[in-house]
């Protein structure tokens, strides 16, 4: 009874690894039987058939035989090559797929240039400095092939820049009784946009790629505040009756900070500029692609509308991370 039933037990490896497998270079797997190998062919027969066929050694990559023993031939490389450009195309089936959308956020560094700044600049006694600010907002993207693609943004962005005037002199003429002084100022402008960048992107890589990217952008202004403080004020107000000076006294105001919000009126609604920049991308699977980019943005308008002698552009870096849905 118990050798019946240890051979009952057995029975199912019985036949177990009899088969010999032919694996192709084109990665097709045979189960079957073996019967020779010749200078420059390769005999077998399927499993549970006797007909025999005739392979090229050149096609075969390895033959694993029922005792376990294993053959290579010169399709093993050819195998090894094929598996690489596979997992190539695997990474790159993102770009294979023509649309993807997601979103960006980031943050935007921005700044004037034109011949306001340069009047600031020239005077030892005003600085104008960068504006840090968050942005964010919608991608599309849309690849042309694995080289190209066109990117779009919608954007909302803050741009802006700070003044900051030390021993600022004032004088009011207007007065009839006169006045001089001096006082500090910090200013701070801040113009709200709605941007939407459109930018040919250059892609170079696999699973992690860069990119290049250049094209232009329209960006559409929303508001402008404008805050101004002045403090630490040293006015002296003189009434002159004559040649005699009836009064002379400080402001009572001095020390006290004031602050001003200024319209949006005067400032030019539509911003154009061209933009040059770069990044890199992570495939994360077929359907994810995460990302980050960096870019210049140069303004071509003036934001002054009104007769001003002080022209004022805007100059801005974008940081930007994203993430986007494969199509």
């Amino acid at each position: 009874m118990k050798k019946l039933l240890l051979i009952l037990l057995c029975l199912p490896f019985i036949g177990f690894g009899q088969d010999d497998k032919l694996i192709f270079s084109s990665g097709d797997t045979i189960y079957g039987k073996v019967i020779e190998v010749g200078v420059n062919d390769i005999t077998y027969q399927y499993k549970g058939e006797t007909t025999n066929n005739v392979a090229k050694k050149r096609d075969v990559a390895k033959i694993i035989y029922s005792s376990g023993r294993i053959e290579n031939f010169e399709g093993l490389k050819i195998l090894h090559r094929n598996k690489g450009k596979k997992e190539k195309q695997e990474a790159k089936l993102g770009f294979q797929r023509k649309l993807e959308m997601g979103f960006v956020f980031g943050s935007t560094s921005s700044n004037i240039y034109g011949k306001l700044k340069d009047l600031y600049d020239k005077s030892s006694s005003t600085n104008v400095s960068s504006m840090q600010r968050k942005n964010g907002g919608f991608m599309l993207q849309y690849n042309i092939s694995d080289l190209f693609s066109v990117n779009s943004k919608l954007l909302y962005q803050v741009k802006g820049w700070y003044l900051k005037g030390n021993n600022l002199e004032i004088t009011t003429v207007e007065l009839p009784e006169g006045g001089i002084g001096t006082y500090d100022a910090d200013a701070s402008i801040y113009n709200h946009y709605i941007s939407l960048p459109i930018l040919m992107q250059i892609n170079f890589g696999n699973k992690l790629r860069g990119t290049i990217n250049t094209g232009f952008y329209a960006s559409y202004l929303l508001d402008v505040i404008e805050i101004i403080e002045y403090s630490n004020i040293d006015t002296t107000i003189r009434v002159v009756l004559g040649d005699n000076i009836i009064v002379e006294e400080q402001d009572k105001n001095k020390g006290n900070p004031r602050r001003y919000t200024d319209p949006i009126e005067g400032y030019s609604r539509l911003d154009l500029g061209f933009i040059v920049g770069g990044g890199v991308s992570y495939i994360v699977n077929d359907r994810i692609r995460l990302s980050f980019e960096s870019n210049l943005e140069y303004g071509l308008i003036n934001k002054y509308i009104q007769d001003n002698p002080f022209t004022n552009y805007n100059i801005a870096y974008n940081f930007l991370f994203g993430c986007s849905y494969i199509l």
